[in-house]
């Protein structure tokens, strides 16, 4: 195998370096900026949702929990504290799906839970 002459090979090495600092600062810099302001909003002031470059999600809202909002949709996901779901599974009726991250519907009795 041959090797390149002394000029090519410092040649070679200096491309190198503007590459590798490009490549360690694409990683770097993103975690010495701070967060768009919008991002740092509390979810409870407005119910927009905002991607993590505050980019509003515009067909994605927050609404309240309540069995009236839930009914009507081909599946439902909640994952309330335990003892919370049990009311909304009731009133939901016709949903086709609901998959319940408690315990309210996974254990038939309390023994299980103890």
């Amino acid at each position: 195998m041959t090797q390149l002459p002394p000029k090519f090979r410092r040649a070679a090495g200096l491309a190198l370096i503007p590459i590798l600092l490009a490549s360690v600062a694409w990683w770097v810099i993103p975690w010495f900026m701070p967060l768009p302001k919008n991002l740092l909003q509390s979810a409870s002031g407005s119910s927009l949702i905002l991607d993590r470059h505050g980019v509003p999600l515009a067909h994605l809202t927050l609404q309240d929990t309540t069995p009236e909002i839930l009914a009507g949709h081909d599946i439902v996901f909640l994952a309330l504290p335990h003892g919370e779901s049990g009311q909304y599974t009731a009133s939901l009726g016709d949903t086709q799906l609901v998959i319940d991250a408690g315990a309210d519907h996974r254990l038939t009795s309390s023994t299980e839970w103890d």
